[in-house]
């Protein structure tokens, strides 16, 4: 029996890890000219306030050409920040959920 060419998709699993998890920002108008991440226990479709200090192996992101974002940016409130380049739709999806920090803003998964 030959192989047909037909791939099948691979399935991607989420693994929970006690320990801090990188999460990355895409790029926009609205994040640093690089990617960014940021750390938090655990992997959430989305956040407010429960991001964690970078730890000290992250500068490796760094060198990467990351922006390694501290708790303090994260957790700045959205009046703190220009937000000029929001759209509509996400000053909606921002409303909707509660959002009120500017990593909360960057990191999430909203439909």
């Amino acid at each position: 029996m030959g192989w047909s060419g037909r791939r099948t998709p691979a399935r991607s699993t989420r693994r929970r890890s006690p320990t801090p998890t990188p999460r990355t920002s895409p790029s926009s108008s609205a994040t640093p000219t690089t990617p960014g991440v940021a750390f938090a226990r655990e992997d959430r479709n989305w956040y407010t306030d429960e991001f964690l200090a970078p730890p000290e192996w992250a500068h490796v992101f760094g060198d990467l050409g990351f922006t390694v974002l501290s708790r303090a940016q994260l957790t700045t409130a959205l009046s703190a920040v220009d937000t000029s380049v929001l759209t509509r739709a996400e000053w909606r999806q921002v409303r909707a959920y509660g959002i009120t920090t500017l990593g909360g803003v960057l990191f999430n998964a909203w439909a």
